[in-house]
């Protein structure tokens, strides 16, 4: 787990760096402690609104699941904007919206590939029963990241990783 933590912190600070330099802003993440649980424990911390990606390296996958209002704030940055978060009844994207869905996710692999995982992107999701990479009884290890844009709190990035069934 340790080594699940390190990795995946130092992936998060690397983005976030990343992040901050194309929108000429300050985007920050500050990691938890992570933890070892059933997948149904972790999910039922997930936001309602969100978008997520599952990525596989040999036999361990790596889910990612990021909350819409960090969509919704940088891609609202990236067109000059401040970072406003509309509040929105149900989860839409605009076309802008979607595009940084896409850049967000392939800066995601870009970055496991640079830390020495070539991960293969298998999917990506925002309907939350469209979404299962794990049983709901399987042991996953989760780490938890809060997001800032500026002073203000956007969200949170959550990546959970197991061994595939079976293997």
């Amino acid at each position: 787990m340790i080594n699940f933590l390190l990795f995946h912190k130092q992936l998060l600070l690397d983005f976030a760096m990343d992040v901050s330099n194309e929108l000429k802003s300050a985007f920050t993440t500050v990691s938890d402690q992570g933890k070892e649980q059933p997948f149904e424990i972790c999910a039922a911390e997930f936001p309602k609104l969100f978008v997520s990606a599952l990525f596989e390296y040999h036999q361990e996958r790596y889910f990612i699941l990021t909350d819409a209002k960090i969509i919704y704030a940088l891609s609202n940055r990236m067109l000059g904007g401040d970072g406003h978060i509309e509040t929105r009844p149900q989860k839409l994207f605009t076309e802008a919206e979607s595009f940084f869905v896409t850049a967000f996710f392939e800066g995601i692999k870009r970055h496991y590939t640079t830390l020495g995982k070539d991960v293969t992107l298998l999917r990506s999701e925002s309907t939350e029963n469209q979404s299962q990479p794990f049983f709901k009884e399987q042991l996953v290890y989760q780490l938890k990241a809060a997001c800032f844009l500026g002073e203000k709190s956007i969200g949170s990035v959550y990546i959970c990783s197991a061994q595939r069934s079976g293997q």
